[in-house]
């Protein structure tokens, strides 16, 4: 069953990522939101959030239902139904697009193996050029990998309880990230935001902890219910007063990125159990939820298509117009695209693989 809240999380999530790649057209007007703020990077971090909170639920819910290794295979066989189909539909358009309209060397398409395994920005340095969006669904497909496999030896080669074994694994997976991101950032005297983007921000193990950390969300939703029902709201205005803090700390020390989106992944983690307890009536079922609601379950396609959408539409050669009418109407049609394009690969890839998934799981005993 869907949750209202964690649905509006979601499609503001990509509403921050689609709202600053989009806004690349005004750049001829000495306008851009890319580096703002990084508000695309926070997007992504609350995506991350929000994924781990959501596979912790589903594997603490299996495990306390059977611990075996079937529990571990199903729990990857969901996952993997759910994203993979639409990463490899959209790993061959981005071949396609590099070796048709880019001038792209050989072995730049032969390193296209890397994306296949998930392995681009584990073995070398992220290019943001080639299937940009795939960094952060690298992330998350090696999450899935590890986390269950992880938890499973803890409860099985060690004794441990399903409860300690999800935490000592959240808090195992949370240390070697964060210890990884900050090592990897700070014996490099250079600190400037352009080397660091071409190197920890985008690696796989640098960012485990943001996952990690709404993994341990579900964990103390799942065993400390009451707590959390009775502090949700305090925890939620804590997490609004960080985040609003972050903004002129951004300006202030933006070298410090890295601790900076640790902040912001925080105060994501402290607000996302209201949402997770809340059903936002007052937004009400009209229209406004309606486009929430779509904009939710389109959003892993959108995300995929975003920068296809908008390579294509850079393509055409518009009329110079001088003011800001021609970029808003870019902006609309690349929206329109985006969203067309997601709707067509909801129907006809996702949906139709997650009945498939049904049908494997239900065999499976």
């Amino acid at each position: 069953m869907r949750k209202r809240g964690l649905d509006f999380l979601r499609s503001i999530a990509i509403l921050l990522v689609l709202i600053v790649h989009s806004s690349e057209v005004f750049r001829n007007y000495g306008f851009s939101l890319q580096g703002k703020w990084n508000l695309g990077n926070m997007g992504v971090m609350l995506f991350f959030v929000l994924s781990g909170y959501l596979i912790g639920g589903i594997l603490i819910n299996e495990l306390e239902e059977k611990t075996n290794y079937i529990t571990v295979l199903k729990f990857w066989l969901k996952r993997w139904f759910r994203t993979l189909p639409n990463y490899y539909l959209f790993l061959l358009i981005n071949i396609f697009i590099i070796w048709k309209f880019k001038s792209s060397s050989y072995n730049e398409l032969f390193d296209m193996w890397k994306f296949a395994f998930f392995i681009q920005n584990i073995l070398s340095t992220f290019q943001k050029s080639i299937f940009p969006e795939s960094w952060s669904l690298a992330v998350e497909e090696w999450m899935y990998l590890i986390l269950p496999i992880l938890v499973f030896i803890i409860i099985r080669v060690f004794r441990v309880s399903i409860k300690n074994s999800i935490l000592i694994a959240c808090c195992f997976i949370f240390l070697f990230s964060i210890s990884f991101g900050l090592y990897f950032t700070f014996i490099n005297p250079d600190y400037s935001k352009l080397h660091f983007s071409r190197g920890v921000i985008f690696h796989t193990f640098s960012n485990f902890y943001s996952i990690a950390i709404g993994v341990f969300a579900a964990y103390l939703n799942f065993y400390h219910s009451k707590v959390i029902e009775k502090y949700h709201l305090n925890l939620f205005r804590t997490g609004l007063a960080i985040l609003f803090f972050y903004f002129p700390l951004f300006y202030l020390f933006s070298k410090y990125f890295i601790l900076l989106q640790y902040s912001v992944v925080l105060s994501f983690f402290l607000m996302i159990f209201y949402f997770a307890l809340s059903d936002l009536s007052w937004i009400g079922d009209g229209k406004v939820w309606f486009v929430i609601k779509w904009t939710s379950l389109l959003s892993y396609s959108i995300y995929l298509n975003q920068n296809i959408v908008i390579f294509f539409i850079n393509r055409i050669k518009f009329y110079q117009n001088p003011f800001y009418i021609l970029s808003i109407s870019k902006i609309i049609i690349i929206w329109g695209f985006c969203y067309g394009l997601a709707f067509l690969t909801y129907k006809y890839v996702e949906l139709p693989f997650i009945e498939f998934r049904k049908l494997i799981i239900n065999k499976i005993k």
